[in-house]
Formats: C-alpha cells, sequence, structure tokens
C-alpha cells in the first residue's frame, strides 16, 4: 500500500476512535449526578472541615447556598433525584453532606416537607424516611384529589403540592380524559426543566397521550419506593 492509502486509513482509524470515544464520553444525568454529588460532598467536607455530624445549633443553609456544586446538581433536574437518595441511604451518618443532598432532593421535586409538622425533618436520614412514605402514598392521592368535589383551582394547587414526582401520575389522569388537571403537571413539567419554555398544548389529553413515557424513569422511581415501604 501507497503512503497516502497508509495516510486515509490512519486519518479513518482517528477518526472512527474519535466517534467511539464521543459516543461513550457523553456522561448520562445519572453519572453527572454522581459525580456532581461526590464533588459536592468533597466541597462541603472543605468548607466544614471532615463533614462533622450537624450540631444543634448549625446552619445547613449557610454552606449550601454558595455552593456551586449544588447549584448544578439542582440544574440536572428529576433525573438526579434517585442518585441523591441512594446516596443518603448509603450514607454511614447525617451530616451536613447528606442534608445537602435531602435539600437538593427537595428543590428539584418543588416538595417542601418541612410545610407540615407530621413530615417535618432535620436531618438528611430523617428526611430519607419521610421521604419514602411520601412517594409510597403519591399515587393513591393523585388519585384521592382528582376524584374528589374539590373545584379545579383547588384540585389543581393541591397536585401541585405533591411536586415533580407527581407529574406521571397526574398526566394519566390528563391522558384518561380529566384535562383540567393540566395546568399543575404544566407548572410542574415547565420549572423542573427551564428549557421547555412554556407548553402551547391546545389538546391536553392528545399531549399527555404522546409525552407521558417520558416520565416513565421518575414513574418507576415513585413506586420502587412505594414497594420497598409496603415490604418494610
Amino acid at each position: 500500500m501507497n503512503r497516502k492509502g497508509l495516510i486515509g486509513l490512519a486519518l479513518l482509524a482517528c477518526t472512527a476512535a474519535g466517534m467511539v470515544y464521543t459516543a461513550y464520553a457523553v456522561p448520562t444525568i445519572e453519572n453527572q449526578a454522581a459525580r456532581s454529588a461526590d464533588a459536592l460532598s468533597r466541597e462541603l467536607s472543605a468548607s466544614n472541615g471532615a463533614n462533622p455530624i450537624l450540631s444543634a445549633g448549625s446552619n445547613p443553609y449557610d454552606f449550601i447556598e454558595n455552593s456551586r456544586e449544588y447549584k448544578r446538581i439542582v440544574k440536572l433536574g428529576p433525573g438526579a433525584i434517585p442518585v441523591l437518595d441512594k446516596k443518603i441511604e448509603q450514607s454511614a451518618d447525617s451530616g451536613l453532606t447528606v442534608y445537602a443532598f435531602a435539600a437538593a432532593i427537595e428543590e428539584i421535586s418543588q416538595v417542601d416537607l418541612k410545610e407540615k409538622e407530621s413530615t417535618a425533618w432535620a436531618t438528611g436520614k430523617e428526611f430519607a424516611r419521610k421521604w419514602e412514605f411520601q412517594l409510597s402514598t403519591l399515587p393513591e392521592k393523585v388519585e384521592e384529589i382528582s376524584g374528589s368535589s374539590r373545584t379545579v383551582e383547588e384540585k389543581n394547587a393541591a397536585l401541585e403540592k405533591l411536586g415533580v414526582p407527581a407529574v406521571p401520575f397526574i398526566l394519566d389522569r390528563v391522558a384518561a380524559g380529566n384535562t383540567e388537571l393540566f395546568p399543575s403537571a404544566h407548572k410542574l413539567i415547565v420549572h423542573a426543566d427551564p428549557g421547555t419554555g412554556i407548553l402551547q398544548v391546545t389538546d391536553a389529553a392528545k399531549w399527555a397521550e404522546k409525552h407521558k413515557n417520558e416520565f416513565n424513569a421518575l414513574k418507576e422511581y415513585v413506586l420502587s419506593k412505594k414497594q420497598t415501604a409496603q415490604e418494610a
């Protein structure tokens, strides 16, 4: 083979290798979340000294609010929730980092468990228990609210309070014909992913039927928490 041919093959091999590397180098949301969670742990440890157990007088948000890695995790959206949940479960303590993971889950989910005394939490481990219960009852809550005698505005307000994990179950109802419930799903979706923009939907039922499978991973996560709670 002449010199030009060898050079051509070399270039082709490099191009192919580059294409393969690119295909495998693109990180998934889960991988990005795991990396950012580890980076957040290092960042908070450096700020707070070896990640000690939270003291009664400390305010975790003093450390969290200016954390670059925390903001990165939140920007990843709902796909980061199962990763953070697993990190809390696997943690040996309930220190500042675990608290930050719990706070990130709440912010991404648009849920504030501390609003109610029965679901309030003070540590990451305590959050995990309350969060599991919250999700384990979520499908039934969507059904109860949807079928209640409340006004449409009250229904949407109540569904919105359930947060982003409720979206797959709300869309199931919308696809089945309860199109009056779409505003709650719309608000949660747009808030969770600002890049979505304002959804221009003329037929809510058709839109829900077409797009509801995009939320299957979130739905499976919620149902897995329900199963875990039932087995406990």
